[in-house]
């Protein structure tokens, strides 16, 4: 029963981000809120507990990272509805999001199967975790009607941060794929007919 709970952690990433939208949108802040605390939580304890109790399984790798960019983008176009967030950061984080699913996709479906490493990438993790931060920050702020990036006027700069520690993760994920991937799109590409 135990190997499924992690699985079960990142399922529930996907339902729960459905509700930040609802919270938002009804002016239920602190509900939003309590669900990105949740999110951002379970998105710790899924990987901590599959590798506590050997629980670490392929779905489980695929689902996690899935999961984690569904709520990242869930979280960050609420904020942009909100007008919290700039759309160039959201248009950034989705677009850097499908291509990584993709070639990740791309990368199962080839014969280098054996040759993948499952392992995130250290900066991967710090990545989502900042960026936990800043949404659960940005919802108590809507939450108890504190704007303090406004007053501060450090939200460009902040999410000019955030884009580039994405940008470091794409180009991280992209180094260590593309001698795995290239070859493969080239033959798909170049197939003689």
């Amino acid at each position: 029963m135990r190997a499924y709970v992690p699985n079960f952690l990142s399922l529930a990433r996907f339902f729960l981000c459905p509700w930040i939208f609802y919270g938002l949108m009804h002016g239920l802040y602190f509900l939003a809120l309590v669900i990105v605390i949740v999110c951002a939580l379970s998105d710790f304890f899924d990987g901590y507990l599959a590798r506590k109790w050997s629980a670490v399984s392929e779905i489980g790798a695929i689902l996690d990272p899935f999961a984690d960019r569904f709520f990242c983008a869930c979280g960050f176009v609420s904020l942009m509805i909100l007008g919290r967030c700039p759309s160039w950061f959201v248009a950034l984080l989705v677009s850097v999001a499908i291509l990584q699913n993709a070639g990740y996709v791309a990368l199962r479906l080839t014969r280098t199967r054996q040759s993948l490493s499952l392992q995130a990438i250290g900066i991967s993790k710090w990545n989502m975790a900042l960026q936990c931060i800043w949404i659960a920050l940005e919802f108590g702020f809507q939450a108890y009607e504190f704007p303090v990036g406004r007053y501060l006027n450090t939200e460009r700069a902040i999410y000019l941060f955030l884009a580039g520690v994405q940008m470091t993760v794409f180009f991280q994920y992209f180094q260590r794929y593309k001698n795995l991937l290239i070859p493969h799109f080239r033959a798909l590409l170049f197939k003689p007919t």
